[in-house]
């Protein structure tokens, strides 16, 4: 910011900063400065990321869209901006959809596809699904536990966060 208060993807990662130290207020500042300042397609996203956590899917919808439009060989994360708000919004075939994308784009050593698959499949009652999921995630690591994936849940809304948790609790997850 020092350098170029006008960057827009700064601003963004500052909001991203403050989203993983908890300060959601900060957080939404920073993606609210990085968003006035005609941002490109990775601050679209990231700011699109926060505002799931932070209570607005809508909203984050809107920017995940904008930002694969912008960049239409987008990074994958960018799947885990929409599937999570489309999940949020109910729209749960269309989270399932951009997390199997998200599979197959990510890493293959990554838990984070079939984590959130397996807590949105245990949301819409595919059982056999969320553990056949968790199953993969304990393959590809077998030390992985909610308790680690739970330092990443940064929601603001503590009932969300506790409504992941124990998806995946009863999806199979060791704690």
């Amino acid at each position: 910011v020092a350098l170029d208060a006008s960057d827009a993807g700064v601003h963004a990662m500052l909001g991203n900063l403050a989203l993983i130290q908890r300060k959601s207020d900060e957080a939404l500042a920073h993606c609210d400065k990085a968003l006035s300042l005609n941002p490109q397609a990775e601050a679209l996203a990231l700011c699109g990321l926060h505002r799931t956590y932070l209570g607005a899917p809508e909203e984050s919808l809107k920017l995940a869209k904008r930002a694969m439009w912008q960049s239409p060989h987008y990074p994958g994360w960018y799947l885990f901006a929409l599937g999570n708000a489309h999940r949020l919004l109910g729209n749960y075939d269309d989270a399932i959809a951009a997390f199997e994308e998200l599979a197959e784009r990510l890493p293959p050593q990554s838990p984070v596809p079939h984590t959130v698959l397996a807590f949105t499949d245990m949301e819409v009652g595919r059982e056999d699904d969320a553990r056949a999921a968790i199953a993969e995630v304990l393959d590809r690591q077998p030390n992985f536990t909610r308790t680690a994936y739970s330092r990443t849940l940064n929601y603001r809304d503590p009932a969300e966060r506790a409504r992941v948790l124990d998806s995946l609790r009863e999806a199979g997850l060791p704690e």
